[in-house]
């Protein structure tokens, strides 16, 4: 008799009987008509279950590695702007008309990031990449599954909001753990407290789907977001890096303290109605929360350049040296509203060209645990290429600132028997929800 699984939590199951782990029966889910139907294996290895989450550029599933006989969660690159399935007549992706110039650039990018990531990326912080293939007319990413508490959990846990103690000391070793990334030439561009996991007492950070390598030059970035927690150059077509990791990594620090979501960026940069974290009762030292505020800048060249800046500046009170990077993976009353203070900027570095390369940004001369940020410079270029130049100081503000075919494969009844040519690879209950942006942004895909 063959093994069954259960499509919600992959633990074992007597045929049709409720799950013993988590009281579910296969038949209370229900697919849609895109998604990989529960019980398709994929490479005769790797068993689909239900979507854990879906973003504008693909699904994650829970899936079961029958070979090792582990959970693992599988990412499938599903542009919804330019594919589409309907999995009852087959599991492979149709183009849409004109788009496969766009989709086969996505398809190698998605292929060589899993490369990348699955060589690099060997911190026990970052969800590690363990297989990649492609099937179906598309491709697959097989990361390891984490079981645990995502941040935004924790702080209804919590009660609406994390002690910054708690806080900082859960996430420290998440710095080191992004700087390593950083330097492998890669970064994530989606990091919330949806993608953050306390697993045991380890910080986990999830689903690496929207990495990018850090290339320079005039490529153009596939536009995907959560508004909040994305920064201003994530609207654009060029301008991100590691200080667009620190942005989002600093809103969800700003989320866990607070409990609120700060406003999106492109609010930000007209009229900036961040609530200073202090006002709202938070207990953080004013240089904390300075350095909190800098990390969330509107503007990239006001930011700190490095995960490294970010932990010096926030840490400097407890005198604690930067973790070490080569740790390997083993086996009711509302506050009022008080605006963030302007002026305390770095000051400006020489803005993009149009052409969308990139310039080198210089250093610094202070120390990111001073605490003080010097005045921006009069007339001093935009580093967004919004066209703006740097508004004064103003009280009270931050300025505004070969493919396998799958069509003949047999859906089988949730069973573990592996099959010769079943082949392929998310809403969280939270769900994690990358949106495109309306048409005046959205990216020249021709790239």
């Amino acid at each position: 008799m063959s093994e069954c699984y259960c499509p919600y939590c992959m633990s074992k199951t007597d045929g049709d009987a409720p799950c013993p782990k988590c009281g579910l029966t296969e038949g209370a889910y229900q697919p849609k008509p895109h998604h990989l139907p529960p019980g398709s294996i994929l490479l005769g290895r790797y068993l689909i279950g239900r979507v854990l989450g879906e973003g504008g550029f693909g699904i994650t599933y829970i899936g079961f590695d029958l070979r090792l006989e582990l959970k693992v969660a599988v990412k499938e690159y599903f542009p919804s702007n330019w594919v589409t399935r309907s999995a009852e007549q087959s599991l492979a992706v149709t183009r849409y008309t004109g788009a496969s110039g766009s989709y086969e650039h996505g398809l190698e990018r998605f292929l060589r990031e899993a490369r990348t990531m699955a060589k690099v990326v060997k911190q026990r912080e970052i969800v590690s990449v363990r297989d990649f293939f492609e099937a179906n007319d598309t491709a697959y990413i097989v990361m390891e599954y984490v079981d645990g508490t995502t941040f935004k959990e924790l702080v209804a846990q919590r009660g609406g909001r994390i002690e910054p103690k708690e806080l900082f000391s859960l996430v420290e070793p998440l710095f080191p753990a992004l700087a390593a990334v950083h330097a492998s030439g890669l970064f994530f561009r989606d990091i919330s407290p949806d993608n953050l996991m306390l697993e045991g007492s380890c910080v986990r950070l999830l689903d690496f789907g929207c990495a990018r390598e850090a290339t320079l030059g005039s490529e153009t970035m596939t536009i995907t977001l959560k508004h909040g927690f994305a920064p201003i150059e994530q609207y654009q077509h060029k301008g991100q890096g590691p200080w667009t990791d620190v942005y989002a990594l600093s809103a969800t620090l700003y989320y866990c303290l607070t409990g609120k979501t700060p406003p999106q960026a492109l609010d930000r940069l007209l009229d900036d109605e961040l609530i200073l974290p202090r006002r709202l009762g938070v207990a953080l030292t004013e240089q904390q929360e300075k350095a909190l505020l800098r990390g969330m800048a509107v503007r990239q060249h006001q930011r700190f350049r490095s995960v490294e800046e970010l932990h010096a500046a926030l840490y400097a009170e407890e005198a604690r040296p930067f973790p070490p990077k080569d740790r390997t993976a083993p086996a009711g009353e509302k506050a009022p509203e008080e605006k963030c203070p302007a002026g305390e900027d770095q000051p400006a570095v020489e803005a993009e060209k149009d052409t969308g390369s990139q310039v080198s940004l210089p250093k610094t001369e202070e120390t990111a645990a001073a605490g003080t940020l010097p005045a921006q410079p009069e007339n001093a270029e935009n580093a967004i290429a919004t066209g703006e130049t740097a508004i004064p100081k103003t009280e009270g503000k931050i300025g505004p600132g070969g493919f396998s075919d799958l069509s003949g494969t047999e859906k089988t009844p949730f069973s573990a028997e592996p099959q010769q040519k079943s082949e392929t690879a998310e809403e969280n209950g939270a769900a994690s929800v990358q949106t495109f942006v309306t048409e005046q942004l959205q990216p020249d895909v021709s790239a």
